[in-house]
């Protein structure tokens, strides 16, 4: 068995590490002061697929497993708990919940607005 990241996976988890470091954690502080996340960061997320990362590629997501999920998620922690947490209630509370258990009619209704 092979416990090496793939290069896909380092990259995914460098590029949200970068993410986190200059976008994230630069905005952090004045987030959790004003207790409320930046709209503009999470539009951000979005754009890099990080609000779709648990949800399948046939409905808009950017699903590429769940380690590489995890990996991402944890490097977005580091800049803001704050961000994770709302990402993986979007994409992974949700996300795949739907994706799991929804009709077809509301996965193709709702998971491409993830």
């Amino acid at each position: 068995m092979n416990f090496m990241l793939s290069k896909d996976q380092i990259a995914l988890r460098d590029a949200a590490r970068d993410f986190a470091k200059k976008e994230i954690a630069t905005h952090s502080v004045k987030m959790d002061r004003d207790e409320q996340l930046d709209p503009e960061l999470l539009k951000k997320a979005a754009g890099l697929g990080y609000l779709g990362i648990s949800i399948p590629e046939e409905y808009g997501g950017s699903f590429t497993g769940h380690l590489t999920e995890s990996l991402v998620m944890m490097e977005i922690a580091r800049g803001s708990a704050g961000v994770a947490t709302t990402l993986g209630a979007s994409s992974s509370l949700f996300g795949s919940n739907l994706a799991a258990n929804g009709t077809e009619e509301q996965k193709r209704r709702y998971l491409p607005r993830i």
